[in-house]
């Protein structure tokens, strides 16, 4: 699903996308929203090119590729002087690669203007690239492969002249010469949208073109990872006739292909032909190439390792670069990795910084690793799988250590009797520092083997794989997968279902620890241990016998299952009571309980109509009739349920004594209410005869609820006389005041605010002496300060140091870079050289900046700590000034 700004990119494409004669496209730039308009800085993008002359200068060598480079630029129509004022000015520098000397121009689409840089209003597109691993596994499908790269990709797509604005640059050939503007007439790379640009220009090629070369397009589709191609085919006229279509397809577009490599070399000449026998013929470039970051050795057909010799010293950051630089997408050297990622973990815990020495014991074990690790340039991985009239199964491991966990994926081809085992994918990881059981590792791991699962879609349908066998040598993941996840721990429960989202319950089991593959990659291994592992690279031995001589078990019914959620019995005494109690517990609101019992009275009485008068029923909003019988009604109810002897009995002086005092009557709608001597008073029925009601009722509580936000939560006694303007009820205070307690917007209002005792004013602040003469000092911040106007400049934390006159109240304020002693010092020299020297100087020990906010605990620290003290008073003596410290906790001796 492509978010808002990803399809806005879509359609900007299909929209504003042309093609010229030749069939080369002519795209737009997708902006964000109307072409943006910059505030041009010339000024500075002319001193970075005059640095680059000067680097160029410095290093002729440099500068000769430059030359080239830009030369070439011009020449192939790439670029050209500009026509129009700039709309943006792009720099650019180069980049130049260790391994072979190549240089590369990159332009600097993220270059800062006032009103933001170009990058900053284009528009990334959605990611089109297929995956990596994707495309390495289908490589090894084919009998036949071949390999090739479009030919500067990005310059072969020309931007519209009226785009052309926004990717001008600077350039002179000589610094004899003056500089010129030149506009980038094609998509150049270092601009955000160029990526999703070029790589929607191939979909849309195969859109348009693709149905005459299907082979060519479904390689460009799914098999083309930005400007690299890696297809194939089973057979040598498959192949032959992919390069024609290869070839056809892209110059439609105006693309051109090179860097050709293939297994079968009679493809790499031009007049090939298709004979019936491969020929053994050497590859025109190089035994072994790169295949997407791998390498590959066309000739053998077989993948390897290229290792380049670490650094010496062994510190935190030399461990990273060198697990960064052995690419393995597909996890063929997990154990290894992982056992130099187990190293850096720890130099984490070591907590050290990043070229410090590390710890002996990792420094040993560094040191053997290192010594190993040429051994991996020996391991020859055979690229293709076994025939394509074999079936297919995946047979699928995972395991867990303390270390770590690891998940391990092999291909079972069968042809007759024969079978064979490849190793497909593998993927580990760590453990967290913090602390987690053995039993969610192995889940963990095997979460990880269902996510390889996933990501192995394409390849099960293409292969016609329907079988997968899954395994784990921990009894209770298989006792928790055989669970109901509703019954388990949340975080058992959660992954569980995942795991079963993808697989099937059948297809797990269980495997003995030392038959299982994926336990070498959760321990990890050296590289000579793993050279030689057939355990690793081909599994357990009984994968190539047949699967129903296979040790599988799955009985899980002799574990004791963890991670189970608690069963809660509870054993409640039941008192029989009034359904209506029952349900008026359930509601917190007074009104909502009295308009459901007017809707269901409504219901009643529309039921008793017969449809002859339908015109009679009640419809619409509530009634005040409906709401005040309704009131009544669940009024009598409640009073039927307490005080049910008020309307048996007939004799008065048998009621409880409760009632008797008040002197209760029902009245003709059968409500009990209180008597009194206003029977004859000019005031409501209401007002001279309340309602009874219980204290204890929970329908008594909602309508003291009622009258209390009703009345926007006024005192206990003005509520109650509210109250009792139709309700009377026994203990009514102590039932108003429970009510004010839960209260969450009366609690709030009603806290006391604690007024601290103040001290008496020290004498300074009363003569009238030369302004600073005493002094009061204190910190404030911290504020963040840019060391620089430069772009990336780093923030640094600083202070202001306050000096307050404790005579007149007058203020000076100095700037200071942190919170050490010197720095304080640095402030106090200015002051003193401004203001003159003080005869006494008052200053808090900090505890008042733990109140006062969180950030400011380095202040505190900064006052409280000896040494400070002992430095401002050392630094003061000679000057005859006295330093006052207040006591801790009482910030108000200072009288500032």
């Amino acid at each position: 699903t492509l978010s808002p700004e990803e399809q806005q990119c879509e359609e900007h494409f299909v929209k504003t996308h042309t093609r010229d004669e030749t069939g080369r496209f002519i795209l737009r730039y997708p902006f964000k929203s109307s072409p943006p308009s910059f505030q041009l800085n010339t000024q500075k993008v002319f001193g970075q090119f005059r640095s680059l002359e000067s680097r160029t200068k410095r290093d002729p060598e440099l500068g000769d590729k430059y030359q080239a480079f830009m030369k070439e630029y011009l020449e192939l129509g790439h670029m050209s002087p500009a026509t129009s004022p700039p709309a943006y000015l792009i720099p650019h520098h180069p980049i130049l690669r260790k391994d072979n000397g190549k240089l590369r121009v990159v332009f600097d689409a993220s270059y800062c203007t006032p009103s933001g840089s170009l990058n900053d209003h284009l528009l990334t597109g959605p990611k089109l690239q297929a995956d990596i691993c994707d495309i390495v596994l289908h490589f090894q499908r084919f009998t036949y492969v071949l390999t090739c790269d479009l030919v500067k990709m990005f310059r072969q797509i020309l931007i519209a002249p009226e785009d052309r604005q926004y990717q001008q640059i600077i350039w002179r050939p000589s610094p004899d010469q003056p500089i010129q503007h030149f506009e980038l007439n094609t998509v150049t790379y270092g601009l955000s949208s160029s990526p999703y640009l070029a790589q929607r220009v191939l979909h849309q090629l195969v859109h348009d073109d693709g149905a005459k070369f299907p082979d060519a397009a479904n390689a460009i589709m799914y098999h083309t990872y930005v400007d690299d191609i890696a297809y194939g085919s089973d057979t040598v006229e498959g192949l032959i006739n992919l390069k024609t279509q290869l070839i056809s397809l892209l110059a439609r577009g105006g693309f051109t292909l090179d860097k050709w490599n293939s297994n079968y070399p009679p493809l790499l000449d031009n007049n090939a032909s298709k004979p019936q026998q491969p020929v053994q013929i050497q590859s025109h470039e190089p035994s072994v190439t790169k295949i997407l970051g791998m390498q590959w050795n066309p000739s053998t057909d077989v993948f390897s390792y290229l290792v380049t010799p670490p650094e010496p010293d062994c510190t935190k950051r030399n461990i990273l670069s060198v697990i960064a630089r052995l690419f393995d997408p597909l996890g063929y050297l997990s154990p290894v990795i992982f056992y130099a990622k187990c190293l850096l973990q720890e130099t984490w815990k070591a907590k050290i910084d990043w070229d410090d020495q590390v710890p002996d014991t990792v420094s040993s074990a560094w040191s053997e690793f290192t010594h190993q690790l040429p051994q991996l340039m020996s391991i020859n991985i055979p690229r293709p799988f076994p025939k394509t009239d074999s079936t297919y199964q995946l047979v699928c491991f995972s395991d867990a250590s303390e270390k770590g966990y690891c998940a391990a994926i092999y291909l079972r081809a069968t042809q007759g009797d024969a079978v064979h085992m490849k190793l497909l994918k593998s993927k580990t990881k760590l453990s967290p520092r913090k602390s987690v059981t053995i039993p969610r590792l192995e889940l963990c791991g095997a979460l990880l083997l269902t996510q390889l699962l996933s990501s192995l879609n394409r390849l099960k349908q293409t292969l016609n794989i329907s079988t997968v066998y899954c395994f784990t040598d921990s009894m209770v993941v298989l006792a928790w997968l055989k669970t109901p996840t509703y019954l388990l721990q949340t975080f058992v429960g959660n992954r569980v279902q995942q795991i079963l989202d993808v697989t099937e319950l059948e297809s797990w089991h269980h495997v003995k620890g030392a038959e299982n593959p994926a336990d070498i990659g959760s321990r990890g291994v050296l590289p000579a241990d793993l050279f030689n592992c057939h355990l690793w690279w081909s599994g357990p031995d009984w994968c190539s016998n047949s699967i129903d001589q296979w040790p599988i078990s799955t009985d899980t019914s002799a574990v004791d299952i963890p991670e189970l959620k608690p069963t809660m019995l509870s054993l409640v005494a039941v008192q029989t009571s009034s359904l209506f109690i029952a349900f008026t517990e359930r509601h917190s609101s007074f009104l909502r309980l009295v308009r459901v019992i007017a809707y269901v009275k409504r219901f009643l009485f529309n039921c008793k109509i017969p449809k002859q008068n339908k015109l009679c029923r009640r419809i619409g909003p509530l009634s005040a009739s409906e709401f005040t019988r309704a009131k009544l009604h669940c009024v009598s109810i409640i009073q039927h349920t307490y005080y049910p002897q008020a309307f048996t009995t007939i004799n008065p002086d048998q009621l409880p004594l409760e009632l008797k005092r008040l002197a209760v009557f029902v009245d003709r709608e059968g409500i009990l209410r209180v008597g009194g001597r206003l029977h004859n008073a000019p005031l409501p029925t209401s007002q001279k005869h309340p309602i009874l009601l219980p204290s204890r009722s929970h329908f008594t509580s909602l309508v003291v609820d009622f009258y209390h936000r009703l009345n926007h939560h006024i005192g206990p006694n003005a509520l109650m006389a509210s109250i009792r303007q139709e309700y009377w009820i026994p203990s009514a205070r102590n039932l108003v005041k429970l009510i004010k307690r839960q209260c969450v917007i009366c609690i709030r209002f009603s806290k006391r605010i604690l007024s601290p005792l103040m001290g008496n004013l020290p004498a300074s602040r009363f003569h009238a002496v030369r302004p600073f003469l005493h002094t009061g000092v204190d910190f404030g911040g911290p504020f963040l300060c840019r060391t620089s106007n430069l772009r990336k400049a780093p923030t640094i934390k600083t202070y202001m140091c306050l000096y307050v006159c404790l005579s007149t109240r007058a203020v000076h304020i100095e700037l200071a870079l942190g919170l050490s002693v010197e720095d304080f010092l640095d402030t106090f020299d200015r002051f003193v050289a401004r203001r003159g020297i003080p005869a006494a100087m008052y200053s808090d020990n900090g505890t008042n900046f733990v109140g006062a906010s969180g950030y400011l605990r380095d202040v505190f620290q900064w006052f409280n700590n000896t040494h400070t003290q002992e430095s401002l008073v050392n630094h003061t003596a000679h000057l005859s000034i006295t330093w006052k410290f207040n006591p801790p906790h009482s910030p108000h001796m200072g009288g500032a």
